[in-house]
């Protein structure tokens, strides 16, 4: 899966996602969510997520993170930050040093199972296109994919 996300303090968002299956971008605008299917020209649309920038720990965090080591990530100190959630899921990070964010996640589930991300581009602070957090679909005459699906008229009988 290949990922490239934008942030816009205090509520925009865009994530352009490829997962190798059908792309797709989420926006949040400020008060919607989209999810836009390019290729087919679809979206849908719901009601933006309150607190998209969180100060607190996340929900999904259970467990008390520990410091297990500091590493190179892509030539770049880490701080490596350990959660222990559940018994046998752990999730891992590497934060960069300088700029305190994240660089690489693993989640580990048990049996074998493990999965990985990397950025290996973080930028903070370039100047963006408001246009990013935008989306018409009138502009592109877009399907709500959503919408009820409109059946072809039967035959009237002779």
């Amino acid at each position: 899966m290949r990922q490239k996300r934008y942030y816009l303090p205090p509520d925009k968002m865009r994530a352009e996602i490829d997962d190798g299956q059908e792309p797709f971008v989420e926006l949040a605008d400020g008060k919607s969510m989209w999810r836009i299917y390019t290729d087919a020209n679809e979206y849908g649309v719901g009601p933006q997520i309150k607190n998209l920038w969180r100060t607190e720990t996340p929900d999904w965090i259970r467990g008390t993170p520990h410091i297990t080591g500091h590493e190179l990530f892509d030539g770049v100190a880490c701080t490596v930050v350990q959660v222990k959630r559940e018994p046998g899921v752990t999730h891992t990070y590497w934060i960069e040093d300088e700029r305190h964010v994240i660089r690489k996640e693993t989640l580990d589930t048990g049996g074998g199972l493990r999965s990985e991300t990397l950025y290996p581009v973080v930028r903070i602070g370039d100047a963006m296109d408001a246009g990013l957090f935008t989306y018409d679909p009138a502009a592109t005459q877009a399907r709500d994919r959503n919408a009820p699906k409109r059946e072809a008229p039967s035959p009237s009988p002779p």
